[in-house]
């Protein structure tokens, strides 16, 4: 086939309905209420439904384990313990669940590996993975005084290593978990800046408005507390911004439309102006050149702020290395590095940015449908892979489109608007989270800790598999007719790997993306798994 004749097949694929290939499900799990569901660490698949907990086998759909103690358990209360076989639960107790105590579970038996009987707090607000030193640092409130207290243990065993009850003055900055009920609502710290590590003894946190804080992890010490920062609400992930950077015995810290480097040794502010940038940093990188910075305009109540911007700094000064500000980004994706130069896109356009003096050149001009335009720019196969909620868009080095893909969102309009701003969250979101992760290779002292388990090790290096492929929800033809439905894509030329109709209603399913599997809840009391 030519390259003229497989583009045109390729568009055909794009206008006409998708026929859904995976159309039987390889297994149907029944039960009754189901309230949530969740793959865990180990690839099963966690539900908890109205008379138990339980977890149930990918390969068939049968039962691995069930804790009918806990029957109409709510997704907020399980917190998953990344790299590691295990979760947390904060259970309540008595009338109204009011009596609450925390038990780490072991994923592949149900049972307990520990619980908080011993430990000096009655539940969890959130903690922090601490995997070089297979430690948990957990925050929540004392069991006498009711004040807030932080306590770290050993992931394995839950002893305790050391309690702090005066690490903050000001109260921690909590978001809503997911899956909360109306009367009682759990709060937590996920959603805040990740902790970084400037070395092996030590962790850097911005929970409240004390501004960041070093925490000595031998001892639960306050090595320092940032006074330069004092005051400032904390920069959470969960309002946009990205995860502070390590590097070199300094803490890059994103603030407001602002950026500071902190001193990781004294805490002192070591740049001496105030950075005032168009937007909100949400992306670094450090390069030869310096520090690459992202930033994105913001919602300040229902009124949009700031603008896109993107700059070198000086790593010492924090002074830009371009002479020139980068023209306006309106609609920009994330970003790439690529030798000397830094590939953006905004303005349908396709940007190659000198590191050394933010010299422009365009390479491409392009035009998405429907008025969509690419959130996520990646270096892929020798070019480059634009992508949003329903395209894709392969460029060459050199600018030259190589394919494209476009799958049209489901026609449903109530459907299609709740589905749609999911997806847009989510591809912001895998971007921001792809920024942070390359962040955090730069002086992290992070590893993963695998407890030994060969089925979590195994599962850990086959995650890159996840990267090759999208999932976008569009049209498919599901017996005879054309309803909403979920597509696989390869990101390698677009095409449409599986499919599967979900049906004219709002889909509540979960992608197991390293084994291929889709969990579609198809009402209150039915599971069907495709293999996608």
């Amino acid at each position: 086939m030519t390259f003229r004749s497989a583009l045109a097949a390729l568009a055909c694929v794009a206008l006409l309905p998708v026929a859904a290939l995976a159309a039987t499900p390889r297994w149907t799990y029944t039960t009754n209420g189901i309230s949530f569901q969740r793959v865990t660490s180990l690839g099963t698949l966690m539900v908890s439904s109205d008379d138990a907990l339980r977890v149930i086998n990918p390969a068939d759909g049968s039962v691995l384990w069930e804790r009918k103690d806990l029957a109409k358990f709510k997704e907020c209360n399980f917190d998953e313990l990344e790299n590691t076989p295990y979760g947390m639960l904060d259970i309540g107790e008595g009338m109204g669940g009011t009596r609450r105590h925390v038990e780490v579970i072991d994923l592949q038996t149900g049972k307990a590996k520990w619980d908080s009987e011993k430990l000096p707090i009655l539940s969890s607000t959130g903690q922090i993975q601490v995997a070089h030193k297979r430690m948990l640092v957990i925050f929540g409130m004392a069991k006498k005084g009711n004040k807030p207290m932080t306590v770290a243990v050993d992931t394995e065993t839950g002893e305790i290593k050391w309690q702090q009850e005066r690490l903050f003055e000001k109260p921690l900055q909590l978001f809503e978990v997911k899956g909360s009920g109306r009367m009682f609502k759990r709060m937590s710290i996920a959603g805040n800046q990740p902790a970084a590590f400037p070395d092996e003894n030590s962790m850097v946190v911005w929970l409240s408005e004390d501004g960041p804080i070093k925490i000595d992890l031998e001892t639960g010490n306050k090595v320092w507390a940032c006074a330069g920062l004092k005051g400032k609400t904390p920069a959470a992930l969960n309002y946009g911004f990205c995860g502070m950077l390590s590097a070199e015995g300094v803490i890059y810290v994103p603030y407001e439309k602002s950026l500071q480097a902190i001193d990781a040794a004294s805490g002192a502010l070591k740049w001496a102006k105030e950075k005032d940038f168009r937007g909100r940093p949400c992306q670094m990188m450090i390069v030869q050149q310096g520090i690459v910075v992202r930033g994105a305009s913001f919602m300040d109540g229902d009124k949009p702020k700031g603008k896109p911007f993107i700059d070198v700094l000086n790593p010492a000064t924090g002074e830009s290395v371009w002479k020139k500000p980068f023209k306006d980004l309106e609609d920009a994706t994330s970003f790439d590095v690529d030798g000397d130069r830094v590939y953006i896109c905004a303005d349908n356009e396709m940007h190659a940015v000198a590191l050394a003096d933010g010299t422009d050149q365009i390479i491409a001009k392009f035009k998405f449908k429907e008025g969509e335009v690419p959130s996520a720019l990646t270096l892929r196969d020798g070019g480059f892979l634009l992508t949003s909620s329903q395209s894709l868009l392969k460029l060459s080095q050199g600018g030259k489109e190589e394919w494209r893909a476009y799958y049209a969102a489901p026609g449903q309009a109530g459907w299609i608007k709740i589905v749609t701003t999911a997806v847009v969250m989510a591809t912001n979101a895998a971007a921001a989270g792809s920024a942070y992760d390359r962040a955090q290779r730069y002086g992290g002292t992070q590893t993963y800790y695998v407890s030994g388990n060969p089925e979590l090790s195994r599962r850990f290096k086959a995650t890159t598999s996840g990267v090759d492929f999208r999932y976008i929800l569009t049209s498919v033809e599901d017996g005879g007719k054309k309803r909403p439905g979920l597509v696989k894509v390869a990101k390698a030329d677009g095409k449409i790997v599986s499919s599967v109709g979900l049906g004219d209603k709002t889909p509540e399913y979960e992608v197991d993306e390293v084994e291929g599997i889709l969990y579609f809840k198809k009402s209150d009391g039915v599971i069907e798994a495709y293999a996608m």
